[in-house]
């Protein structure tokens, strides 16, 4: 074989060994907030713990949401609740979240909006195009990514009521109507704090 051939051979099976690592999903990774994406979307973590409802005991969460519809954006990002309880998350210990105790992750998917006849015009020609938005929210055990829960809520959007931020350049921008705290709480609650 000359030394072409081998070259290629050598570069060909690494570019095919990263592609290989690159597509397959770390469930053995140590436990940080993004890895509970791979849960959201059905793949469990070997280091995750497993819901274990006990009476009186807290079973930790994370929320996890994306805000897209369709595949090409497809990734869930930690959400922070500000309306529960801290006891129910991730706990800070040493300047650090801990992740390792959460039983359970709460992906927030949107699966649907529709515009809204609401005028929300701004100074200087600024517009936000309001939209109702339908969720689907799924409780999963971050171990084995097995469905304990769902349900699916629909909301309407309104014109916000605090300023809106947008780019340079940009004179309209879309808003969605969003899964309210108490709608998660109501939800996650009998799961969280089991009697």
């Amino acid at each position: 074989m000359s030394q072409k051939s081998l070259l290629f051979v050598v570069v060909l099976t690494a570019v095919v060994a990263i592609t290989a690592c690159e597509s397959e999903p770390d469930v053995d990774q140590n436990i940080i907030h993004t890895s509970f994406d791979l849960t959201c979307n059905n793949i469990g973590l070997t280091k995750a713990q497993s819901y274990q409802p006990n009476d009186g005991s807290i079973n930790r969460i994370i929320i996890m949401s994306d805000s897209t519809i369709g595949e090409q954006y497809d990734e869930y990002f930690q959400q922070h609740p500000s309306n529960m309880p801290e006891a129910w998350f991730p706990q800070i210990v040493d300047g650090t979240f801990v992740y390792t105790d959460v039983e359970l992750a709460l992906c927030i998917h949107r699966t649907a909006t529709e515009p809204v006849d609401i005028p929300c015009d701004f100074e200087d020609g600024y517009t936000i195009k309001v939209h109702n938005a339908t969720y689907e929210m799924t409780l999963r055990d971050p171990n084995t990514a097995e469905i304990i829960a769902q349900q699916t809520v629909t909301n309407e959007g309104n014109c916000p009521t605090m300023f809106s931020i947008f780019t340079e350049g940009q004179k309209e921008q879309d808003q969605f109507a969003a899964v309210g705290d108490a709608q998660i709480q109501a939800f996650i609650e009998p799961y969280v704090v089991t009697h």
